[in-house]
Order: structure tokens, then C-alpha cells, then sequence
């Protein structure tokens, strides 16, 4: 489990100046040994930054292994964020998807 809010000195001003980085358009890079809060921050941020519109995404990278499957990770990261859960966007579409199993297309020419 990531370190968590009371594991982390001066967490509130960390979040806020990272809040703020990230909204201005940065890219940022969180560094340091195992269990000193990284990912907590990440993810603590995540819904400050998605509360003032900031489209976000929380992809666990651990075991990606091409560009495919992070384009695949994170399109479902945003997709839940946007829609809800992925597996009810899948079934919001599924009305959907039946109308264009069964739809046909038709003309007709005149001269």
C-alpha cells in the first residue's frame, strides 16, 4: 500500500504547489525511495485537480511493457474519469451497439 497522508511532512503545502504546477501546464516527476508517499500524493491530487476540470488519469505503469498498452491504460483512466466506472460506459454503449448490428443502409438512384 502507498504511504499514507500522516506518513509525510508538510503534505498539504506539497499538494497545493503540485496542484498548482500541474494546472499551469508542467510536467512533473516525483522521485525518491520506496514508500515516501509518491504515489499517495499522485493520487491524493488526482480529485483536486479533476474538480476544477482537469481531465486526469491513474494508471498504474508497474507492469507495462509497450506504448500500446499505456495507451490502452490510460485511455481506460480517462474514460472512467469521464464516464463513471469502464464497465458501465461498456454498458451504456451496449443499446447502442445493437442499433448498428441491425441498421442497414439503403439508396435509391433515379436518373
Amino acid at each position: 500500500m502507498p504511504a499514507g497522508a500522516d506518513d509525510v511532512v508538510d503534505r498539504a503545502g506539497l499538494l497545493g504547489e503540485l496542484a498548482t504546477r500541474l494546472q499551469a501546464g508542467h510536467s512533473l516527476l516525483l522521485a525518491g525511495p520506496r514508500r515516501t508517499g509518491k504515489s499517495g500524493l499522485g493520487r491524493e491530487v488526482l480529485p483536486r485537480l479533476s474538480s476544477d476540470g482537469t481531465c486526469v488519469a491513474d494508471a498504474d505503469l508497474f507492469r507495462v511493457t509497450s506504448v500500446e498498452e499505456l495507451a490502452v491504460r490510460l485511455l481506460a483512466s480517462v474514460a472512467e474519469n469521464r464516464l463513471g466506472s469502464w464497465p458501465r460506459a461498456v454498458k451504456s454503449l451496449a443499446p447502442l451497439a445493437e442499433v448498428l448490428r441491425t441498421a442497414s443502409v439503403s439508396a435509391t438512384l433515379h436518373d
